[in-house]
Order: structure tokens, then sequence, then C-alpha cells
């Protein structure tokens, strides 16, 4: 049996996430849209009684806004989000089933990835415990 020392095992894993990449993520890559009907469907029924509370008028406007978003996710690991509000750059990396996205300033936000394929994309907000945000886990579809 062979003994690695730490520094060894620490190059191992490191170019084994490296190689492990683009088999594990690579459906990522590309230009994804919010499905806010569908993200609708994901709702718990605690979160889709407060989300109706606000009003149609409300709700049709957050289903105007979220549906005009887009992401797009570089092979680079660049980041960027465009919508009527306005367009955001910044980076992104994966770490297992965790989805960062990376500020200019170096702020990120954690994102749990649900489900990835090759046409769909569901993110949930992490902490799961935020009980301010009406939409905890949103649907993207990619472009085609």
């Amino acid at each position: 049996m062979k003994i690695f020392t730490v520094p060894v095992l620490a190059a191992i894993v490191l170019v084994s996430s490296f190689i492990a990449y683009p088999q594990n993520h690579s459906s990522i890559l590309g230009k994804w849209n919010v499905d806010f009907d569908q993200t609708l469907e994901l709702l718990s029924d605690y979160d889709q009684s407060r989300l109706d509370s606000l009003g149609t008028a409300t709700i049709d406007q957050m289903r105007i806004d979220l549906n005009s978003q887009q992401f797009e996710f570089a092979s680079d690991s660049v980041f960027t989000s465009t919508s009527a509000q306005g367009n955001f750059v910044g980076k992104w990396q994966i770490s297992d089933d965790d989805l960062f996205i990376i500020s200019s300033n170096g702020n990120a936000i954690n994102h749990k990835i649900v489900s990835l394929d090759s046409e769909s994309l569901i993110l949930q907000i992490v902490p799961e415990s935020n009980k301010t945000a009406y939409i905890r886990k949103i649907l993207l579809v990619k472009n085609q």
C-alpha cells in the first residue's frame, strides 16, 4: 500500500475535482431563463399562501420581472444576469451541490442545486430558513 503525504493528497484531490467538473456540471453552461409558472409549482403551501397575500397585480409584476431575467454561465466561470432592472456580472463556482455566485467585491450568494440536467435547473436559496423570501426555489430553463 502506498502512503501519500498531505500536499500530494491535496494535489490529487484538486486535480480530480477539475477533471470531474466537466462530467458533473457541464450542463450548467449556457443561457437560462426563469420559468415563473413552473417555479410557482415548486412552492410549499406556506410560501404559496404568503405569495397569494401580495395580490394579483404584484404577482403579475413578479412574473414579468422574473420571466425577463436571463442568466448565463460561461465556461470561463463568468456569470451574467440580465434583466429589465439592470445587469450583473460576476463569477460562478460549484462545490458539490452548492452554486456560488460571486460579485466583484468577493461577496458570495449560495444556492443549492436541487436538480440539473441539459434542459432545466432548480435552485434553492440558502439558508433554507430564510423566511423573508417569497420564492425559495426557482426553476430555470435552458435556451436552445
